[in-house]
C-alpha cells in the first residue's frame, strides 16, 4: 500500500545538493532545485554503491561522487555512456505548506 511520508521541512533541504534521508529500509536522496521542484531517488548508485545524495547536481542529474555517473532525477536512469544499464527508483514528492512528502510503499 502506497502513504505519503514526511520527509523534512522544505526551509531545511538545501538547494541544488543531496539530502540523505531513511525511510523504514529505504535510503533516498532528496535534491531540491527550487521552491516548487523537489525530486526523491534512491540514494545507492547502480554502478559501485555510491551515496547519490554526496553528489554534484548538474541540470536536472546528479554526478555520482564516486565514479562520476550521471543519474537522472526525472526517472533514476544513468545518462551518457551508462544509458541502458540499471538504474535506482524514484518517488513521487509532494510539497503541502512548507513540508515535503515521498509517496512510499
Amino acid at each position: 500500500m502506497t502513504r505519503k511520508a514526511y520527509i523534512a521541512e522544505m526551509a531545511d533541504i538545501p538547494l541544488k545538493m543531496g539530502l540523505e534521508v531513511q525511510n523504514g529500509a529505504q535510503s533516498m536522496a532528496i535534491f531540491k532545485l527550487s521552491d516548487t521542484e523537489v525530486y526523491a531517488i534512491g540514494n545507492i548508485c547502480p554502478h559501485r554503491q555510491g551515496p547519490l545524495a554526496d553528489g554534484m547536481v548538474t541540470g536536472k542529474a546528479v554526478i555520482c561522487p564516486l565514479h562520476s555517473w550521471q543519474i537522472s532525477l526525472l526517472n533514476g536512469e544513468p545518462l551518457l555512456e551508462n544509458a541502458g544499464k540499471a538504474g535506482v527508483p524514484t518517488y513521487e514528492t509532494i510539497i503541502e505548506a512548507g513540508k515535503l512528502y515521498v509517496m512510499v510503499d
